[in-house]
């Protein structure tokens, strides 16, 4: 993490974060974290899709999360070295998180890592 105009510049491999269950929704019990549309390219892996997306109780379509709650597409470890294991085809909702934006910022607190 360098620093740019005395902001800090947040890169992704060495996080992964954004790819855990946030707090926020594991105080209310929800273990769904990234919601899935028919537009995500993801549904284009239809071979695939049952190991990677599973439908909640509502019947909306979301990421599965493992058993420590980071998504399953998510490879490495949490402030170590991560990648996506289907980043070429990641859904909508993780293509909008941004490194240093708020999502992001709220992601690495909660894993306290540096900010």
């Amino acid at each position: 993490m360098g620093m740019a105009n005395d902001r800090p510049i947040y890169e992704c491999q060495p996080c992964g974060a954004c790819c855990r269950n946030p707090e926020y929704n594991r105080q209310w019990g929800f273990i769904d974290y990234v919601q899935l549309f028919p537009t995500d390219q993801l549904f284009k892996l239809k071979g695939r899709r049952s190991e990677l997306a599973q439908k909640n109780d509502a019947d909306e379509w979301h990421m599965r999360m493992t058993a420590d709650g980071h998504c399953v597409a998510l490879e490495g470890a949490t402030g170590e070295h991560t990648a996506c294991g289907i980043y070429d085809v990641r859904p909508n909702v993780c293509r909008k998180v941004q490194p240093g934006d708020e999502k992001c910022i709220i992601a690495r607190q909660e894993r306290g890592l540096p900010l």
